[in-house]
């Protein structure tokens, strides 16, 4: 009598190089204890913030950068757009985007477009 420590021996000997594998892989998959979850943070609001005063910043530049890129629009098209109606087109992105399909990234940005739009307010910019 034969002994086969592995089950798959048997029952995948004659298939395709590969199968063996793959069939092996799924089942350690499938066996393995799920992997939890990152926490997110409590508040779209908190990570909003987060995210204006720092990575975004950093990486983009204070809020005033919207005047900039209002400017570029307008000498391209000929508009007439200011920072405050640049941060307000893309407010509005992600309300549509939203209102095809929930994502807690399109309320986070707008939150944060929100908080960028409030200050260019305080400022008068």
């Amino acid at each position: 009598m034969i002994h086969y420590s592995n089950p798959f021996t048997i029952c995948t000997s004659s298939f395709a190089p590969g199968i063996r594998e793959h069939m092996e892989k799924s089942l350690t998959q499938k066996l393995s204890p799920p992997q939890p979850k990152p926490a997110k943070p409590a508040s779209i609001l908190l990570e909003a913030e987060k995210i204006v005063n720092g990575e975004r910043r950093s990486d983009y530049g204070p809020s005033e950068s919207f005047g900039k890129m209002a400017q570029v629009y307008n000498e391209l098209w000929g508009g007439n757009l200011t920072g405050k109606d640049f941060v307000r087109m893309l407010m509005i992105v992600k309300l549509v985007r939203e209102s095809f399909k929930h994502k807690r990234d399109n309320l986070t940005d707008l939150a944060g477009y929100t908080e960028l739009l409030n200050r260019l307010e305080d400022e008068n910019v």
